[in-house]
């Protein structure tokens, strides 16, 4: 038998736990921000704002967004690309008031430099956290490549909220134009009338249907490339 003192310590706590509050229903804990994956396209772009449509949505916080942006604009193919958009235009002699030879080059190389840094920095995390955007680019993955390609294109202009529902992408369109018009600082000035601007905008946007196409279907691509070896 238990003895009584033994037996009135249990009584009485069960008595004290009675009076204490009930715990609070458990609350479901943040998720951790997810780093973005070191995945690369043609074994160069990184793939960091590529996501599969067909995936549970999870919005993603600002700081995650400015991951992607940090991950998409400071990386070593930024370098290389801007060396060959230079070289093009260097060629094109465009634009014109940066003259020629090696003076010219570097500033074309810095100009390229700082149009990549700013319309990553407005489209994938400045404008996607004022309006709520995903600045991800969602893979359709399945049916025809007439349909994905489509699809690929025309998500320069729709995208996902971060409630996970489909909007107009205003971050991207918005981010190409007003990034355009920012880059005028470093542009002579004969390159900064509006029609040049308006025009450069645009390009960004045609840039960006190109990568999306690129993003679509890579993975089969790159199987294919592989297999083939």
């Amino acid at each position: 038998m238990l003895k009584p003192t033994l037996v009135a310590v249990v009584l009485l706590s069960l008595a004290a736990a009675q009076d204490q509050p009930l715990p609070d229903k458990p609350q479901p804990q943040p998720a951790p921000l997810n780093k973005p994956e070191k995945r690369r396209i043609l074994w160069l772009i990184p793939a960091v704002d590529v996501a599969n449509a067909r995936d549970p949505h999870v919005a993603l916080r600002p700081r995650e967004k400015f991951d992607i942006f940090t991950e998409a604009s400071f990386d070593r193919v930024t370098l290389v690309t801007a060396a060959f958009d230079a070289g093009i235009n260097q060629a094109t002699n465009t634009p014109e008031g940066y003259g020629q030879g090696a003076e010219g080059y570097a500033k074309r190389y810095g100009s390229a430099i700082g149009d990549k840094i700013t319309s990553d920095f407005l489209g994938k995390f400045f404008y996607p956290v004022i309006f709520r955007q995903d600045p991800r680019y969602f893979r359709l993955a399945e049916g025809s490549g007439g349909r994905r390609a489509g699809y690929a294109m025309s998500r320069v202009f729709v995208t996902r909220g971060d409630n996970g529902n489909r909007q107009f992408n205003i971050s991207q369109v918005l981010g190409a134009f007003s990034s355009a018009a920012m880059v005028n600082v470093w542009y002579p000035p004969r390159d900064r009338d509006l029609e040049t601007t308006l025009t450069r905008g645009a390009g960004r946007l045609g840039m960006s249907m190109g990568f999306n196409l690129v993003k679509e279907f890579w993975p089969e691509i790159g199987r294919k490339v592989k297999l083939a070896r």
